[in-house]
């Protein structure tokens, strides 16, 4: 879809001149944003596996930063047959990037997921209802 308003909006700059061009851009742009508000929700969250051979110091970290909880689970590498401990951390998507940053500072060889998630219930998203 982006694509194939940035060739719309990229020959009407040689039709209509760059201020419609501009006025262009931006009316593409809220809408996306708006788009992204009605598809995901106001409460989008991202979701973070992080795999690393300093899981307690990262934990650590990324609740003292994000004031996140961070759960610890339990896998093995399927190929290398290592027990390894795996992060899981849920926050909201305008904290994703400090988090990211958390993490390649700590451990740059980290292997980290991130995932969308659609809904979260609890203390700091959304309060359970009765």
């Amino acid at each position: 879809m982006f694509m194939i308003d940035a060739i719309i909006i990229g020959a009407g700059l040689f039709i209509f001149g760059g201020e419609k061009t501009m006025y262009a851009i931006i009316a593409v742009y809220i809408t996306a944003k708006m788009m992204d508000g009605i598809l995901e929700g106001i409460n989008f969250s991202k979701a973070a596996f992080i795999i690393s051979k300093y899981s307690n110091d990262i934990a650590e970290e990324l609740m003292k930063n994000l004031d996140r909880g961070v759960t610890s689970l339990f896998g093995q590498g399927m190929y290398t047959k290592q027990d390894r401990e795996v992060l899981l951390c849920v926050v909201s998507k305008k904290q994703i990037a400090k988090l990211k940053e958390i993490v390649r500072d700590m451990d740059n060889h980290a292997f980290v997921i991130v995932a969308d998630v659609r809904e979260v219930l609890g203390e700091g998203f959304i309060e359970h209802r009765k």
